[in-house]
């Protein structure tokens, strides 16, 4: 979750994180077991909580979260909730990695360039794997994009020109969520012809009951699975967020 969306109040986690984290999983399984993953970095981590779900997949690997946004407090708090994974407020330069995480980070930079090569550049290292994901489709750019400060939307061909241009090499990549485009392209259409400025609400202010997040957790979940499925065979159908897993070359 970002930090912007938090709130005090929240009791069930909305269902697009709770699949997200399931698809960020199914992704991460994209990477060759004999890669040894000895560091992970998720950059951007927000409140952890995908990090926290990612973390047993690898118990034997030294951890990292960071956020700019995140008080002292929030990162004390953090690492007493998931530890062991190490919290940090201030990414220093020494941090390496072999598996980065960026998930929703790219479309908060005003230079997605620049700042992609610099990670990646600094942080990762040779022969690391690095998962993106960002939200997708330019018409669909919103009132909630400029609440959440996003720059741009992208669609996959524009992520994978950037990634391709930062020097990495692409593995894999392709689109989620296909089934909340009709909601997000009416809430698009509203404000259009209402010109609405409404407050805008994150996801932290969901309110539904368990039965109810698990069904439709289940729902965007078993979509995501066949769509990661038929981006293995080049069929790409659009979606809210487009994901590509990478790899670092070692010049």
């Amino acid at each position: 979750m970002d930090l912007i969306e938090r709130t005090h109040t929240f009791r069930e986690r909305h269902p697009w994180e709770q699949s997200k984290q399931f698809l960020i999983r199914s992704l991460l399984k994209k990477i060759p077991s004999s890669f040894q993953v000895r560091t992970l970095l998720d950059f951007g981590c927000g409140d952890g909580y995908i990090l926290s779900q990612i973390h047993p997949l690898y118990p034997n690997t030294t951890v990292h979260g960071y956020d700019c946004n995140l008080t002292e407090d929030q990162r004390y708090q953090l690492e007493a909730c998931h530890a062991p994974i190490r919290f940090h407020t201030i990414l220093e330069r020494d941090v390496q990695t072999d598996l980065l995480l960026l998930l929703d980070v790219m479309e908060h930079q005003e230079n997605d360039l620049d700042f992609l090569a610099q990670l990646t550049r600094h942080h990762l290292n040779p022969h690391g794997w690095i998962l993106i994901t960002v939200p997708a489709l330019p018409m669909l750019f919103s009132n909630h994009d400029l609440f959440l400060k996003h720059h741009r939307r992208y669609t996959r061909k524009s992520l994978l020109e950037v990634v391709s241009r930062s020097g990495l090499e692409v593995k894999a990549s392709g689109y989620a969520f296909t089934s909340l485009i009709v909601p997000r392209f009416l809430q698009r259409t509203l404000e259009r012809f209402t010109h609405a400025t409404q407050a805008q609400h994150g996801v932290g202010h969901w309110s539904h009951g368990h039965l109810v997040t698990r069904l439709i957790t289940n729902l965007l979940s078993a979509e995501n699975a066949l769509l990661v499925g038929l981006s293995a065979h080049s069929i790409h159908l659009p979606g809210l967020t487009a994901w590509t897993l990478c790899q670092k070359p070692s010049w």
